[in-house]
């Protein structure tokens, strides 16, 4: 049967699973009924792709800190960065703006620029590859690709303050890292102007009518002449999640959320544009 629902036409494809379970002495088979809807490929501009790939987390990846790590005394990266976990509410709002969402769950070099309007780079701890850099550099330039990057705060002294020995093991636990890979989105972001600090802030950022919540995210210390820089009142984060309750920072000025649409290069017409955004919250 062939719907329509809020402008988008759609089929049913219906079928079953069978699962097939071997007892001792007897077998049983566990029958599932399943029910797609399936649409039309959707406008370029109309899909978004986010990373899950290089999200790492606790306990199966190693000590890894949380995003905002001020929101209770538990460090733990329990969840870790996905559309059904930390990145809900992103996910209904880019639905209920009339996106269709999907994720990556392999390195970058396994999808068609081509096919997305946006992809999102959201807090990577894990280091992406010369080859994937190199490759989202050419969907961005080339391609008509727009990226947008959602880093996290990291800095050494409050990775250093959340060391400890366990009770249990009696080994040393250090983090791997902070909040996310600064180093590797330097990396993918350095060719074009750009570059976030190692740091950690909280507060708020307003662009135009919309306030961005800012906990625990990374400074932009570079961004190119061409670009839009949003700044805003933000407290440097300075203690451990033991005392979240303390309160003895000065308010500063900083940027955390720039904008810079390649397309204005006389070089690079056919280019996408870049969202920086120093925290994920």
């Amino acid at each position: 049967s062939v719907m329509n629902t809020v402008g988008c036409q759609f089929a049913e494809a219906q079928g079953q699973i069978d699962t097939f379970v071997k007892f001792k002495d007897s077998n049983v088979t566990v029958r599932y009924g399943v029910i797609l809807k399936v649409i039309p490929t959707p406008q370029r501009n109309d899909r978004v792709l986010i990373d899950s790939y290089h999200n790492l987390k606790f306990p199966e990846d190693g000590y890894i800190l949380r995003d905002s790590i001020f929101i209770d005394r538990h460090p733990y990266e329990w969840k870790g960065d996905h559309v059904f976990t930390n990145y809900m509410q992103l996910l209904k709002a880019l639905v209920a703006n009339g996106y269709f969402v999907e994720t990556l769950n392999q390195p970058i070099t396994c999808f068609d620029g081509y096919n997305y309007g946006a992809f999102i780079l959201s807090d990577p701890e894990k280091a992406l590859s010369k080859t994937e850099v190199t490759k989202l550099q050419k969907d961005v330039e080339l391609r008509g690709l727009s990226v947008i990057v959602l880093a996290e705060w990291s800095d050494l002294s409050l990775i250093q303050k959340h060391t400890f020995t366990s009770e249990f093991s009696g080994k040393v636990w250090t983090p791997k890292m902070g909040g996310s890979n600064l180093k590797s989105l330097n990396t993918l972001l350095q060719p074009y102007g750009m570059s976030l600090k190692e740091s950690s802030y909280s507060g708020n950022v307003f662009v135009g009518d919309e306030k961005i919540k800012i906990e625990s995210g990374a400074i932009i210390d570079r961004f190119p002449n061409k670009g839009y820089l949003f700044s805003g009142k933000v407290i440097k984060d300075i203690i451990t999640i033991s005392k979240v309750d303390d309160t003895d920072s000065v308010e500063e000025i900083h940027p955390l959320v720039g904008v810079y649409d390649l397309s204005e290069e006389s070089n690079l017409l056919q280019s996408g544009s870049i969202l920086v955004i120093g925290d994920s919250y």
